[in-house]
């Protein structure tokens, strides 16, 4: 809603929720399988290939996971020095929020089945081409919409870490008005404002 508020999204608020709840209704339909290795098994499957020789360093880097182990494995393929990275999750916010008991992250527990995060460990290239989307870099139309669309998926990847309840919430969807998103996300965008405004003061 921001973006689009800002002008960084062609589409319109409606649309883009639309394209999260579309990709999102489609995941869930799409059960996947557990993945479950350990932090240098984990590196050594994202290597482009096996058997290299690979050494494991420590890396700091970022504005929101300062003070969170970083694990990089380096390695030489076809002539360049090639890296991917690992570190933990964390525990969710929503503790923090609500000042509840501190716990460890149930990511093991919500994403079992998710295809992209296995176990507790996030596992990423690290290039110089590899770098988060920046909405102003994406061409204007249809790849906006894909994007959300593929954020909507990816959301329910994690959801189907409670596959019980997968179809119960496919039947909540079927049940709900097509804007429902839409008016969620526009309270949640004037929230937001509004502890931002209360920030800066």
């Amino acid at each position: 809603m921001l973006a689009v508020e800002e002008s960084r999204l062609t589409l319109s608020a409606r649309r883009g929720c639309e394209s999260i709840l579309e990709g999102y209704t489609e995941s869930l339909r799409t059960v996947s399988e557990r993945v479950d290795e350990r932090v240098r098994r984990l590196l050594a499957a994202a290597l482009p290939a096996r058997g290299l020789d690979t050494r494991l360093v420590h890396r700091q880097a970022g504005a929101g996971s300062l003070g969170r182990l970083r694990v990089v494995a380096l390695a030489n393929w076809r002539g360049g020095t090639i890296a991917r990275e690992a570190k933990p999750l964390t525990a969710s916010a929503w503790l923090w929020a609500r000042k509840a008991r501190p716990a460890g992250p149930r990511y093991a527990e919500l994403i079992g089945r998710a295809v992209r995060v296995p176990g507790e460990w996030l596992v990423r290239r690290l290039a110089p081409d590899c770098s988060r989307v920046e909405l102003a870099s994406l061409p204007r139309g249809q790849d906006e919409s894909r994007l959300l669309w593929m954020m909507g998926w990816e959301t329910a990847n994690m959801h189907l870490g409670s596959l019980q309840q997968r179809k119960s919430i496919l039947g909540d969807l079927g049940r709900r008005k097509s804007t429902w998103l839409t008016k969620a996300a526009e309270h949640m965008g004037e929230a937001v404002t509004r502890d931002r405004r209360q920030w800066r003061k």
